[in-house]
């Protein structure tokens, strides 16, 4: 994000936007059409099953013009497209990376930026132009100065926790391996464990956020909610005190009585791992209903997901024999639920309805929701000791062959 704000970064989207549509070559054109279509179709689509997709479809003129450039690129392609429909297909892909309620103002109206809500009204969403792109990269620059102040205010309150990764988000366990075996078997890496690395990764993830928000983090999110032993004293040394990982792993794990049994009161305990005598905080999430929000409810009615949502608190509360002891995690990877799902409007509709609905559940005295640092800073709390930590991520399983294995990763890792 400072890149973007600060720095001028530049990314291929940008590098392409800035390429003269009058003398870009066929290949360069047919680069921007394939990269400038990379959104979500709920942009450029009115109603889908009685659902509404994008709430200001009829509002501002772009969307629809969005709609017919697409169709564009999938019927006449590049060769076919004038110049002015790349133009606009550009500019649009720019503009549908800004919030439309925030630049609308309803978040803070402080924030209204009537230059992009007169981009976004331009007569029949055309005519746009390279000093119109220009001018949406730099008002994009500035959103994204808000993002840490955003995360900083709501810190504030107390009512998130604000945490980070390992600073370029690598899959820890990975490089605390010596060994990066192969899918084949006759391929392993041998490369010895990356200690100082990994140590580095937190100490920098660290003193990152202390540099940002003025004090310390509590937790930190493995990238891919990727654990092992190896990454405790490295994690543990750097001053975080928790992590997540997914529920696969913990019935992978061993307790004080062997291997840690499938069950609600199992899956929703806070557990301790200790290794080198550095001792780590460890929660596991609840994979089928993380998954349903990563994967499953993009294509529901708002209200039928939400319904299930709570059908499902009911479910593991009704298996649970001290609610007071229990944690019910959901975590997810950000862009699975936004871009990956289908949720119409981004998820907004989504969120709102599911916090209002958590919010109604409190109420009615059944549901309480907690930051995982102040649940775990209870005195009356009762942590399990791992007597084994499995060594696993996001899927369940005790592999990490999404990041490993194949030919070209092997190759990444020798």
């Amino acid at each position: 994000i400072e890149d973007y704000a600060y720095n001028n970064a530049i990314d291929n989207h940008i590098q392409l936007a800035r390429i003269d549509l009058a003398t870009a070559t066929p290949e360069q054109r047919r680069q921007m059409a394939g990269e400038f279509i990379r959104l979500a179709p709920w942009h450029y689509t009115n109603v889908s099953g009685g659902r509404v997709m994008n709430p200001w479809y009829d509002t501002y003129p772009v969307w629809p013009r969005l709609g017919f450039l697409v169709n564009q690129v999938g019927s006449v392609g590049a060769d076919g497209m004038t110049n002015q429909e790349l133009q606009d297909l550009e500019t649009i892909f720019f503009l549908h990376q800004i919030s439309v309620p925030y630049v609308e103002g309803d978040y803070n109206l402080a924030e209204r930026n009537d230059t992009v809500l007169q981009l976004l009204s331009k007569p029949g969403g055309t005519g746009f132009t390279q000093a119109d792109t220009e001018t949406v990269i730099t008002i994009q620059r500035e959103i994204m100065k808000q993002v840490i102040p955003a995360y900083a205010a709501v810190r504030a309150t107390g009512q998130a926790e604000i945490i980070t990764t390992p600073y370029y988000h690598p899959i820890s366990p990975l490089l605390m391996m010596d060994t990066v075996p192969s899918d084949d078997g006759a391929h392993a890496i041998a490369k010895a464990t990356w200690e100082n690395d990994t140590r580095e990764q937190y100490r920098r993830g660290f003193q990152d956020y202390v540099t940002h928000f003025g004090t310390p983090p509590v937790g930190v999110w493995n990238s891919e909610n990727a654990v092992s032993e190896a990454i405790v004293p490295p994690m543990v040394d750097s001053g975080f005190q928790w992590t997540v990982s997914d529920q696969g792993v913990l019935y992978k794990s061993n307790g004080s009585a062997g291997q840690v049994g499938r069950s609600v009161d199992n899956q929703t305990a806070a557990y301790t791992v200790t290794v080198s005598g550095r001792t780590a905080n460890v929660i596991f999430r609840d994979q089928d209903l993380s998954n349903k929000i990563s994967f499953g409810w993009g294509g529901r009615p708002t209200q039928d997901a939400v319904n299930e949502f709570e059908a499902i608190l009911q479910s593991r509360l009704q298996n649970m024999t001290n609610a007071d002891n229990a944690l019910l995690t959901i975590a997810a990877d950000g862009e699975n639920w936004m871009f990956l799902a289908g949720y119409p409007n981004d998820g907004r509709d989504f969120l709102h309805a599911l916090y209002q609905r958590l919010q109604q559940l409190q109420t009615a005295g059944w549901v309480k929701t907690w930051t995982v640092k102040d649940f775990l800073a209870q005195p009356t709390l009762v942590k399990r000791p791992l007597t084994k930590l499995a060594t696993g991520s996001w899927d369940g399983t005790n592999s990490l062959q999404t990041w490993s294995g194949e030919e070209e990763e092997q190759v990444g890792w020798a």
